[in-house]
């Protein structure tokens, strides 16, 4: 019983030490046809027949590429991106995150198909967090929507229920026309009443994922393992010397 016991415990140890090796995704969009404009966020979701990792993926981090190509025309506001998840409708949000962005004056490149490289400026955040205070996890089938907002609603943001002109902020987006890769996906760009802007539009958006994986156990587990195999070493013992 005891072997059986160590040999369960250490495969289990075992198991979930290898179920550590995390897989990063990279998504990078490619720009086929542009077109730009003010709007209040992006929607997008991840696949459930390509993210099928149950535990869900960290959003490390995002890039949405900005419509300005001149250096004096970067907004002043807003600060932060804001990350709900919503059923059907804007009407219905649930905040599930944060980050605060940094803008780059043309430094990120998107290739644009037969046409060179198109460069603009870009707002971005590497510092995504939950409602946990750790990073942002995403769940795939899940509809999700990142709105634009200052430091002064952020609050307020971070307790919206439904879509907010008044709270949420616009930004002068960079959209594909055509087909684009990247997180979002076609008809993502939300206007000024909450509702998708044009069904062939989609925001030009980077971002990296990473798989959440089983917690490797703590020192504690390990400790366990050795206790269990004392005891077995002891039970082997004592049998041992009964037998003499």
């Amino acid at each position: 019983m005891i072997k059986k016991l160590l040999t369960g415990s250490a495969l289990i140890v075992a198991g979930t030490a290898l179920a550590g090796a995390a897989e990063t995704i990279t998504l990078t969009p490619t720009i086929e046809s542009t077109n730009g404009g003010g709007y209040y966020g992006i929607t997008f979701s991840l696949d459930e027949e390509t993210y099928t990792n149950e535990l869900g993926y960290t959003l490390d981090d995002i890039t949405i590429v900005l419509r300005y190509s001149g250096s004096g025309n970067l907004p002043s506001s807003p600060e932060n991106f804001v990350v709900y998840s919503y059923d059907d409708s804007l009407s219905s949000l649930t905040y599930v995150g944060y980050g605060a962005i940094t803008f780059t004056t043309g430094y990120v490149t998107y290739n644009a198909a037969g046409d060179g490289y198109w460069t603009r400026n870009s707002a971005s955040s590497s510092s995504l967090v939950g409602t946990d205070g750790e990073t942002l996890v995403l769940s795939s089938g899940v509809s999700y929507y990142i709105a634009f907002v200052t430091n002064d609603n952020l609050s307020a943001a971070q307790s919206l229920t439904s879509f907010s002109s008044s709270t949420l902020s616009s930004l002068q987006l960079l959209a594909d026309t055509g087909v684009a890769g990247g997180l979002a996906t076609a008809g993502s760009l939300i206007g000024s009443s909450g509702s998708v802007s044009g069904s062939s539009y989609s925001a030009v958006v980077a971002a990296t994922l990473t798989t959440v994986e089983a917690t490797i156990p703590e020192p504690s587990a390990f400790g366990l393992l050795a206790g269990v195999g004392v005891l077995a070493l002891a039970a082997s013992r004592r049998r041992s010397r009964k037998a003499a």
